[in-house]
């Protein structure tokens, strides 16, 4: 879609941790397409459980032939600070902190589990009550939240759970720079697919900010100010933007209290001049409705907008069977284009 110089895509699919990249390396050509590819909430448990159902063994998904490959931390600051409070030590500072107290690899490995045995399991399995008291709980488990964890890698910075690329010590103007902000200055074109809303954390935090991660669109009767919904489509406005939320399913009636995207937005974005908007249709073939929309976003010089998703906001899983030695993967519907589709186009 209007390729510029580079192309940043986002397919919210697999996990694969980001990482810095060598003087050696970095002084190359430069690479025409750079892609994030994020599982969410996936476990390397999934991955070893999808590579030896579709390969038989362990690690031979394609990911796993990559030349550099590490572990990253996600701890945010809300869980810093409630280890540091049990440990008697000061709350976090950007200019001042222990990641060990964020992480604690002596206790929980250095690598994920199966790859090395966690030395305490209690450090995952155990919630914060007997350590803290007056905690929610959510903030009683000792763990990130996807909007916290997708910041630190679209912004390099730490912030507290549930915000999405705002900065912790900020208030009405805390918004934190993305590295898609950051190559679009530096002319690239940018996008987001995924099989989730695209207002929700993960894909959000590339392109949007937000103190409330919940905070989907404008006018929500619990919410004020600009949603992120609006603030991608209205104002990051990326080149590509293909994803569930779709509200004939979700939220037809357009309660404020639901569903991904407003009336207002969806109706403007059915009218756009700027976009070539492809969503979801009864009985049409999703996959070949988006294909025809990339196709003409092309021709016509337009960025894309694909909406799609099932009762619960998402783009449906694919099916996978399996008859003795044969392997099936199909769609349940095919009113919806899969994350493959979505990502070819």
């Amino acid at each position: 879609m209007n390729i510029k110089k580079y192309v940043l895509l986002f397919l919210l699919s697999i996990c694969f941790p980001a990482y810095s990249v060598s003087d050696e390396l970095s002084s190359q050509t430069p690479a025409k397409y750079v892609i994030l590819v994020i599982g969410d909430a996936m476990h390397l448990t999934h991955e070893t459980a999808a590579s030896r159902f579709l390969t038989g063994t362990g690690r031979g998904l394609v990911w796993h032939t990559f030349e550099y490959q590490t572990f990253v931390t996600t701890w945010d600051i809300n869980t810093y600070n409630h280890y540091a409070k049990s440990l008697g030590k000061p709350p976090y500072a950007p200019e001042s902190f222990d990641p060990n107290i964020g992480y604690d690899p002596l206790q929980g490995g250095a690598r994920p589990y199966p790859l090395e045995m966690p030395l305490d399991d209690s450090y995952f399995l155990d919630t914060l009550n007997e350590r803290l008291d007056n905690l929610t709980f959510s903030d009683r488990i000792p763990a990130t939240d996807s909007a916290a964890s997708a910041t630190a890698m679209a912004t390099g910075t730490k912030v507290y759970r549930g915000t999405v690329a705002w900065h912790a010590s900020s208030g009405k103007s805390g918004a934190l720079p993305s590295i898609c902000e950051t190559l679009r200055q530096h002319g690239a074109a940018i996008g987001i697919v995924t099989s989730d809303p695209f207002c929700h954390a993960t894909p959000a935090a590339f392109v949007s900010h937000n103190r409330d991660r919940m905070h989907y669109y404008s006018l929500t009767s619990h919410q004020y100010g600009i949603g992120i919904a609006d603030e991608i489509l209205a104002f990051t406005r990326p080149d590509v933007v293909i994803s569930g939320g779709h509200p004939h399913l979700n939220n037809p009636k357009f309660k404020p209290r639901k569903g991904y995207i407003s009336k207002r937005l969806y109706e403007q974005m059915k009218q756009s001049a700027e976009y070539v908007f492809v969503e979801y249709k009864p009985e049409h073939n999703g996959a070949l409705e988006l294909k025809n929309a990339a196709e003409r976003a092309v021709r016509e010089k337009k960025k894309l907008f694909g909406l799609f998703g099932e009762k619960n906001g998402c783009i449906p899983l694919p099916q996978v069977q399996s008859d003795n030695d044969t392997i099936s993967i199909t769609m349940e519907s095919t009113e919806h284009p899969s994350l493959a589709d979505a990502a070819v186009a």
